[in-house]
C-alpha cells in the first residue's frame, strides 16, 4: 500500500472524492511510481490535494520542469503590456550578441517554438556540461554553433534555447534577476509564496524510471525554460489567478492558451507555453507538461473550470495515467479518455 501523508488543504464533506483519487493513484503505485501529489480543483474550490509515497517524505516541493514555461511567458505577456516590446520585436533588436542567424527571429516565435533555433538540450554533447553551472549566456552560446533547423517561421520543433532567450529578454529589459522579475509580475501577485529557484525550496527526493535516485543537472541549464520550484498549493494559486483577470486581461488569456496560427500549420496546437486538447472536436482543456531528471508533471485547466496537478518525484510512464484517470473521474467529455499531454 501506498503510504498517503496528511492531505495537504483542511475541508470537509471531501472523503468520498479522497477516497475515488486514493484509489485511482493506488492503482498507478500497483504498476511501479513512487511518489505523487495530486491536486483537482473546481471553479477555485479545492476538492483534492494530497501527497503520496512508498516512504514519508520531507517536504512537498517538486521541479517543475517545463511547466516554468508558463510563468516566463507570462513575464512576456506583462512587458509587452507595459509596452517594454511586442510580439514581433526581432530577438536581434533584443539581444544583438546572438548569432546573426538567430536575429530575425521574433518574440512570437520564440513563445510557439517556431524560432527555427537549435535547442541546446537536443544536443548530443549537452550531458558533458547539465552537471556544471551556467550563466544564462552561456545557455545560448552552448547552441550558438550549431545550424538552424529552419527559416524563422517555416517550421516547429519544442526549444529550450528559445525559452532560456525569453528569460534573458526578461532580464536585460527588466534590468532584474529572472526570478525577481518573476516575483514582481507574477509570483507576488499571484499570492504564489511556495515557488522559486531550486537553492530557495529544496525539492523531494526523486527518482528515475527504473526507481534509482534522479541523475545529476545543475539547475542553471533549465532556466527560465525549467528550473521552477513549486507545490500543489502555490498552482492552485496560480489555477486562482487565472480564473479572473488579477493577472491577465481575458483577451491576454485567449492569446495565451490557444494555438498560435503558425504553430497550427504544422500541426501544433501550441500558444505561449499551453497546448490545446480536444475531445470530440471541441477544445477540452489547456495544459503543459514537464519532464525533467526524477520529476513528471501535468498542469491542466479544463473548459469545465477543472484544474487538474499531478506533479511526481519519480519518472515513470504511468504517472501520466493519473491525469487520463482524473479526467474520467470528474470531466469525463471523452468518454474513452484522452492521451495524457505531451
Amino acid at each position: 500500500m501506498i503510504f498517503a501523508l496528511a492531505p495537504l488543504f483542511l475541508a470537509s464533506t471531501v472523503a468520498p472524492i479522497d477516497a475515488r483519487v486514493d484509489k485511482l493513484v493506488q492503482q498507478q503505485f500497483d504498476k511501479g511510481v513512487v511518489g505523487v501529489t495530486v491536486a483537482v480543483v473546481k471553479n477555485g474550490k479545492v476538492l483534492h490535494n494530497k501527497q503520496y509515497s512508498l516512504a514519508p517524505q520531507t517536504g512537498h516541493h517538486y521541479r517543475l520542469a517545463s511547466i516554468t514555461k508558463m510563468f516566463t511567458a507570462g513575464v512576456i505577456v506583462k512587458l509587452v503590456r507595459e509596452k517594454k516590446l511586442n510580439y514581433e520585436t526581432r530577438l536581434g533588436d533584443l539581444m544583438p550578441d546572438v548569432p546573426g542567424e538567430w536575429h530575425s527571429a521574433t518574440v512570437r516565435q520564440l513563445l510557439t517554438h517556431t524560432s527555427g533555433i537549435p535547442s541546446y538540450t537536443d544536443m548530443e554533447s549537452f550531458d558533458t556540461v547539465a552537471t556544471r553551472p551556467a550563466t544564462p549566456d552561456q545557455i545560448w552560446k552552448f547552441a550558438a554553433n550549431e545550424k538552424v533547423n529552419f527559416a524563422p517561421g517555416k517550421g516547429y520543433s519544442y526549444n529550450n534555447t528559445a525559452y532560456c532567450l525569453l528569460g534573458s529578454i526578461i532580464e536585460r529589459t527588466t534590468k532584474l534577476d529572472y526570478y525577481k522579475a518573476l516575483d514582481k509580475y507574477i509570483l507576488r501577485p499571484a499570492g504564489m509564496r511556495e515557488t522559486g529557484p531550486e537553492k530557495q525550496f529544496p525539492p523531494v527526493a526523486s527518482f528515475e524510471a527504473d526507481g534509482s535516485p534522479s541523475q545529476k543537472l545543475h539547475m542553471d541549464w533549465p532556466y527560465s525554460a525549467g528550473a521552477l520550484v513549486s507545490s500543489t498549493g502555490d498552482l492552485i494559486k496560480w489555477d486562482s489567478a487565472l480564473r479572473g483577470n488579477k493577472l491577465f486581461t481575458s483577451a491576454e488569456k485567449t492569446l495565451m492558451m490557444n494555438p498560435d496560427p503558425t504553430a497550427q500549420k504544422f500541426n501544433q496546437d501550441y500558444g505561449f507555453a499551453w497546448r490545446t486538447n480536444y475531445a470530440d472536436g471541441r477544445v477540452y482543456s489547456h495544459s503543459h507538461t514537464g519532464g525533467i531528471p526524477g520529476f513528471l508533471n501535468i498542469f491542466e485547466r479544463t473548459s469545465q473550470g477543472f484544474a487538474f496537478i499531478v506533479l511526481a518525484n519519480h519518472a515513470h510512464p504511468a504517472s501520466k495515467d493519473i491525469v487520463v484517470g482524473l479526467r474520467k473521474l470528474f470531466d469525463p467529455v471523452d468518454p474513452k479518455g484522452q492521451e495524457a499531454p505531451k
